[in-house]
C-alpha cells in the first residue's frame, strides 16, 4: 500500500491482509457408535482445506459442562473413553486463521451403545408357559432399556 500526505508526497505503507469468514459446518452428525465412544463429524460448508474446527460434546443440551472438545483441520472427531449406554450432544464450529468463530452446528443426540447383560438366568417358568428371566446390567445405566425376544424354536 501507499499513502500520500497532505503535501502530495508519496510513501511506502505496510501491507494488510485479512481472512474471510468461516461457514458453519454442514450436515453435523454422530456416527460409529460404540459401547464406549462415538464420531462427530460434519461437513465443511465451503471452507477451504485447512479450516480449524472445535467439536464439543455434553451429557446436557445446554452443553453445561462441555464434556470433552476436540480441535481438528479434519471434518470428524472421535470421542473416547465415554460413559456406556448414556446420551450425549455434539456441536462443532469453525475457526478462520484470525481466530474467528462461527455459530455452532449441533447434531440430534446420540447414545452410546449398551453392553450385552450378564449372567443371564431363568428363574421361572410357569404351568402357561410364562418365563422369568433374570439378568445383570453389565455396567449399564439405570436407563438402560432391554428387550427379550421369545422364540418356540
Amino acid at each position: 500500500m501507499k499513502y500520500r500526505d497532505a503535501s502530495g508526497n508519496i510513501t511506502a505503507g505496510l501491507a494488510v491482509s485479512t481472512y474471510t469468514l468461516a461457514a458453519v459446518p454442514a450436515s453435523a452428525a454422530i456416527s460409529n457408535l460404540a459401547t464406549t465412544g462415538f464420531r462427530a463429524g460434519w461437513n465443511q460448508n465451503g471452507n477451504p482445506g485447512g479450516t480449524t474446527y472445535t467439536a464439543e460434546i455434553s451429557k446436557f443440551s445446554n452443553f453445561q459442562p462441555v464434556l470433552a472438545s476436540s480441535i481438528t483441520v479434519n471434518t470428524q472427531a472421535d470421542f473416547t473413553g465415554l460413559e456406556v449406554s448414556v446420551r450425549y450432544y455434539s456441536r462443532v464450529r469453525a475457526v478462520n486463521r484470525n481466530s474467528v468463530v462461527t455459530a455452532y452446528a449441533t447434531t440430534a443426540p446420540g447414545y452410546t451403545l449398551a453392553n450385552p447383560p450378564a449372567a443371564t438366568q431363568v428363574t421361572g417358568v410357569s404351568s402357561g408357559g410364562a418365563v422369568t428371566l433374570a439378568w445383570s446390567g453389565n455396567g449399564n445405566s439405570a436407563s438402560t432399556v432391554y428387550r427379550v425376544a421369545r422364540s418356540l424354536d
